[in-house]
This record gives structure tokens, C-alpha cells and sequence, in this order.
């Protein structure tokens, strides 16, 4: 899902203060994915060239609800007469389990609960910030032949995924900087997307596309 927020339904907050200087957001979540991804462009603010940098913690709001808590991955920034842009591009804090090893020393013996490996995994990793939410409750893990042996190497979201896989469930983010367990319940809410040509309050479509061709219907 791919979110694009602009207006007075969006409130930007970098090292813990609101940001009225931003231009555009964009932020990008994933059922089966661990972290969510951002990008923001941001302007100078008098006193201050650089706002947000390398690190810089941030949380952008939609609509009231949080859909990125985390920090600034990385900066791209211009200036010239007419452009004065700060790009930056942001990640959740769960970014830090797919980047980091798990370390050596982490074991579990059955049985065990998939949320139990999580905020162990995590504690041990040193991100004990990042707190697990269980939406499923999974089968516990009973037998030795299920619980997967962690290289020293060895990423902690991967490490975490061989087990969430051996249940069917999925890890991601819940917009908050937690790391929720979760799998698809095949529920289906009510939507409808509305595009008119003449200035609406029903249109809920910012821009679409449509392409055809016929190429390669004949034979050669």
C-alpha cells in the first residue's frame, strides 16, 4: 500500500517535534514485508539549512493514525535559486532487525511461543524498543525438528521469518515501530475509488493511468 498524504490530514514530527516545513510525503507499507519506507521532501527553515539529517528520528501521522515510526536512512538535498529541496528518505525502526545479525547465543527449546523467539530475538539483539503484537496466536512449536537453529550470521528478520513461515503467518510493521505477527484472514472491508472529470467532493483519485496495445496478437 502506498500512501501519499498532503494537507491538514498529515502531521510530520522529526526528533520529536512537529514539522510544518515539508512539501510531500510518501510512505509505503506491505502485508508481508517487516519495515515500511518513506520518502519526504522538506525545506530549510529559518536558522536552520539542514532540519533533519542521517538518523534523525521521525513519525509521519495520516489521518491521525501513524504509519512510519522510525528514522531518516538517508538525505538528498539541493540548492540553487529556485530549489531549495531536502529529500529524505525514511525507514521504520523494525529496519534495524533485516539489517542487524542476531548474534551468537540464541537459542530456544520446546515448546515455544513464535511471539516468545520475537521479543526474545529482539532483546537479545539489543531493539527491546520495538515491542511485538500477536494477532493470530499461533500453534506453539512442539517438537525439536521445528525450532530452527540461528547462524551467528544470520539477519534477525530472516531468522524470524523461517519460524513465522513454519506457522503461515507473516511479519510486519503496525506504523508505530512494532513488529506485529499477523496473516491474512481473507476479510473484505467496504471501498469504492471515484474518478469524474468535473471538480467533485466524491472524486478520492488523485491521478490514474490507463494503457492498451494489441502488439503481438498476430502471428509470424
Amino acid at each position: 500500500v502506498t500512501m501519499i498524504g498532503g494537507g491538514d490530514d498529515v502531521i510530520v514530527i522529526l526528533d520529536g517535534m512537529p514539522f510544518s516545513g515539508w512539501k510531500k510525503v510518501k510512505i509505503t507499507q506491505s502485508f508481508d514485508k517487516a519495515t515500511g519506507e518513506g520518502e519526504l521532501t522538506i525545506s530549510p527553515v529559518p536558522g536552520n539549512p539542514l532540519p533533519a539529517d542521517v538518523g534523525s528520528q521521525c513519525q509521519i501521522i495520516l489521518a491521525g493514525t501513524p504509519v512510519l515510526t522510525g528514522y531518516v536512512k538517508s538525505v538528498d538535498a539541493s540548492h540553487g535559486w529556485d530549489d531549495h529541496d531536502i529529500n529524505l528518505t525514511l525507514r521504520d525502526k523494525t529496519t534495524d532487525l533485516v539489517e542487524s545479525t542476531v548474534g551468537p547465543g540464541l537459542e530456544f527449546k520446546p515448546p515455544v511461543q513464535l511471539k516468545q523467539v520475537a521479543d526474545k530475538t529482539l532483546k537479545h539483539m539489543g531493539l527491546s524498543d520495538i515491542q511485538v503484537i500477536d494477532n493470530v496466536g499461533p500453534e506453539p512449536y512442539r517438537k525439536g525438528g521445528e525450532v530452527p537453529v540461528a547462524a551467528i550470521d544470520e539477519f534477525g528478520h530472516a531468522w524470524l521469518d523461517r519460524w513465522a513461515k513454519k506457522r503461515q503467518t507473516v511479519l510486519h510493521p503496525d506504523g508505530k515501530g512494532n513488529l506485529v505477527i499477523d496473516r491474512n484472514q481473507q476479510r473484505m472491508g467496504p471501498g469504492r475509488l471515484t474518478k469524474m472529470f468535473e471538480d467533485s467532493p466524491v472524486n478520492n483519485v488523485l491521478k490514474a493511468k490507463y494503457a492498451n496495445s494489441d502488439d503481438g496478437r498476430h502471428n509470424k
